[in-house]
């Protein structure tokens, strides 16, 4: 008997706006696969198509990035406000959705107790530290205690990688010592690294820091060319460890132990530094706006302008790692760029040294 061939009338392709009649596609499907051997005997075989994960993820996303870990995949999402991740395991279960925070220099706080039996004055150059714990390190404050207890707290050194919401507190050593405890502060706002817009497009990698942070990092930048890439604005290279949910601006750093003179342009620290170079902005108790390093030599800081105050300080040095374009690591360097042809490098191994 003959055999008969008979034409499709149908086109590929699935429509699926809810009519059934009068028209060229199927109305539904399902998802297979052939084998790939058999010939003549080759036969579809049932796929299992694509199963949701999760149904709530701010968006739209833009720019996704995956991270194999032992136990699970993480799942980066890059949005316009912000950042997430979502941990799945082999299994294609997640293991919950969480928001990324931003950390930096501390701006402003707030007293939730202002505490008891602390000796009346006024205290400057005080260091702030955890009443619990966070990522955040170097703040220094002027507090004014009255009535025994805390009734204004000014940050005169907002420190490195501070998170909103963050719960602080003082040694009673640096309050007069007289045996006063309660005091809690909570972090009001941060001079935050990242700037959220309807034009972040987020571009991902990670780095393993075997000098400073000794630990495997992740590299997020949120560059605002969405709808034009060409676009000059300059954003923050975000870093922060792979088993956290907090980022901080790359080439940022704090230094203890600074002795800061007023009336002097000179800088001396307790150790030789290789981070510190020209050009770097620093800030800190008795340091002026818009101060720069002019020259180091061994442990002495030329600055630009003259220190307001004298004393033994943290310090921060910015290299103000801010590009136009992304990101990419080739183990031991991170190399930035921007569309003005700029490429700038960390040292090997340390993602808050660009210069040495």
């Amino acid at each position: 008997m003959t055999k008969k061939v008979f034409a499709l009338d149908t086109k590929p392709g699935i429509q699926r706006d809810g009519t059934i009649f009068d028209k060229e596609f199927y109305t539904d499907g399902r998802w297979v696969r052939f084998q790939k051997f058999g010939g003549d005997l080759a036969r579809p075989r049932k796929m299992g198509g694509y199963r949701q994960i999760i149904d709530n993820l701010a968006g739209p996303s833009r720019g996704v990035f995956v991270v194999v870990r032992s136990q699970y995949n993480n799942v980066y999402s890059g949005y316009n406000d912000g950042l997430q991740v979502l941990p799945v395991n082999n299994n294609g279960v997640g293991a919950g959705l969480q928001d990324y925070s931003f950390g930096g220099p501390i701006l402003t706080v707030s007293i939730v107790d202002g505490g008891s039996g602390y000796t009346n004055a006024t205290y400057t150059n005080v260091p702030l530290t955890y009443s619990t714990s966070g990522t955040g390190i170097g703040a220094r404050a002027t507090v004014v205690v009255s009535g025994g207890a805390i009734t204004s707290v000014t940050i005169t050194g907002g420190g490195v990688r501070y998170v909103k919401s963050d719960l602080l507190s003082a040694a009673d050593a640096n309050l007069g010592g007289g045996g006063g405890s309660g005091l809690l502060l909570q972090v009001a706002t941060i001079d935050s690294p990242f700037v959220a817009s309807d034009l972040n497009s987020w571009q991902f990698d990670t780095f393993t820091d075997t000098v400073g942070y000794q630990d495997n990092l992740l590299l997020a930048h949120p560059s605002q060319d969405l709808q034009d890439i060409d676009n000059e604005t300059n954003t923050r290279l975000l870093c922060g460890p792979l088993s956290g949910t907090v980022l901080w601006a790359a080439g940022l750093f704090a230094v203890d132990s600074c002795v800061v003179t007023n009336a002097s342009t000179t800088v001396t620290l307790a150790t030789l530094n290789q981070r510190i170079a020209a050009g770097q902005r620093v800030k800190g108790y008795g340091i002026p706006a818009d101060t720069f390093v002019e020259s180091i030599v061994a442990t002495t800081i030329t600055l630009n302008n003259q220190a307001t105050a004298s004393s033994t300080t943290t310090l921060t040095f910015d290299n103000e790692v801010s590009i136009s374009g992304g990101v990419v690591t080739l183990h031991p360097y991170v190399f930035v760029y921007g569309n003005d042809g700029l490429i700038q490098n960390c040292s090997a191994g340390d993602i808050d040294d660009w210069v040495s």
